[in-house]
């Protein structure tokens, strides 16, 4: 026997929950997001730089785009949808960084070196599959530049409560992630 909870309302979610008590499979279908979820890109990357020497000045002012907002609902059958730019210059590296930070605040900080973001993770992304002819490119402080713009997904996962981020570049999928977000400590 499965149950599907929908925590729409709360009254609601408190009877299913003890009806579901030991009676089989509980999948969870929505949640509220316990903090603010979003992402902050370090340009230019060139590998193998270790990430310690990319904290200078300019990671500290990048700014923070938040994808998803503390108390936000997250369902398994919705995406939330973002969209994001990595700069590539003739001769770098093919290998970028987009970090993922977390915020419990109310009020969530927009830039990196504010009081209060913790930077949850670190995601290397592979552009060399995409065709930067189909990018737009401009001169910028030197060697030829291309913008790389990503679509980037969060959803709730079918049944264990943890969130699960794609990146894509127009139909190709670049990476993956996901985490369950009951093991940040705030």
């Amino acid at each position: 026997m499965t149950i599907v909870i929908d925590r729409q309302n709360s009254l609601t979610a408190v009877v299913q929950g003890a009806i579901a008590w030991g009676s089989g499979k509980v999948e969870l279908r929505s949640m509220r997001s316990p903090c603010h979820f979003g992402l902050s890109t370090m340009n230019p990357v060139d590998f193998p730089l270790p990430i310690s020497s990319c904290l200078g000045p300019a990671f500290q002012n990048d700014p923070i785009y938040w994808l998803v907002k503390k108390g936000d609902r997250l369902r398994t059958d919705v995406m939330i949808q973002g969209v994001g730019t990595l700069i590539h210059r003739e001769g770098e590296s093919y290998m970028k960084v987009i970090n993922i930070f977390s915020s419990g605040s109310n009020d969530p900080p927009t830039r990196v070196s504010e009081r209060g973001p913790s930077k949850i993770s670190t995601l290397a992304i592979d552009i060399s599959s995409i065709n930067l002819s189909d990018c737009e490119r401009g001169e910028g402080g030197g060697p030829c530049a291309w913008k790389v713009n990503y679509m980037i997904t969060a959803r709730l996962g079918d049944t264990d409560g943890t969130i699960h981020f794609d990146i894509y570049w127009d139909k190709t999928h670049l990476v993956n992630w996901k985490f369950k977000p009951g093991f940040i400590r705030y």
